[in-house]
């Protein structure tokens, strides 16, 4: 019994306009044998036959509005699922710009701090030898060096953010291409 509502219900959903059809047709045989038996006993009036082919004209539009009604709940369906892979990657993407920041964070304190520590060195060294130009320079180069690799450790942070956010772009349009976008 209740794969036989299961196909009935997989029927109307595929076949909405030919249930309804049915129902019409089969409403207004109904209503014309009624019609056709009743004009045999009694006088039939110009209101009966109004009331004969209103109903048609109202079966119609119930089919209309049903019809519209699936076909607005299978859009809000799709609607709903594309929301949800929507949500998924976003929660996923949330998850991996989590890790990413703590790969970065822990890059930049194992790395940042012996910097700090070559930094304060370079300076008290420029300190107590201030008048040799050639040590200077030097010192100035390992202070250069030492600004690009805090600056690289900067760069591989944003560069790894742009990429989740670009893949996360890539998805959401390549669901939008294929005609699943919530938007519609």
């Amino acid at each position: 019994m209740k794969t036989l509502i299961l196909y009935l219900k997989i029927f109307l959903e595929k076949y909405p306009v030919i249930i309804a059809a049915l129902i019409i047709y089969g409403y207004y045989l109904g209503t014309t044998l009624n019609f056709f038996q009743r004009s045999d006993v009694t006088e039939m009036r110009f209101v009966d036959f109004i009331f004969q082919y209103d109903s048609l004209i109202f079966l119609w539009i119930i089919a209309y509005i049903f019809i519209r009604a699936e076909n607005l709940r299978r859009e809000y369906l799709k609607d709903k699922q594309t929301m949800k892979s929507y949500l998924t990657e976003a929660e996923k993407s949330k998850i991996a710009s989590g890790v990413v920041a703590g790969v970065i964070r822990q890059i930049e304190d194992r790395v940042n701090n012996p910097l700090t520590v070559i930094a304060a060195y370079t300076d008290e060294i420029r300190h107590k030898l201030s008048g040799e130009n050639e040590i200077e320079k030097k010192l100035d180069h390992i202070d250069l060096l030492l600004q690009r690799i805090h600056i690289s450790i900067k760069d591989v942070s944003v560069y790894q953010t742009q990429t989740l956010l670009e893949d996360i772009q890539t998805k959401f349009e390549t669901q939008n291409n294929r005609g699943t976008s919530v938007f519609n």
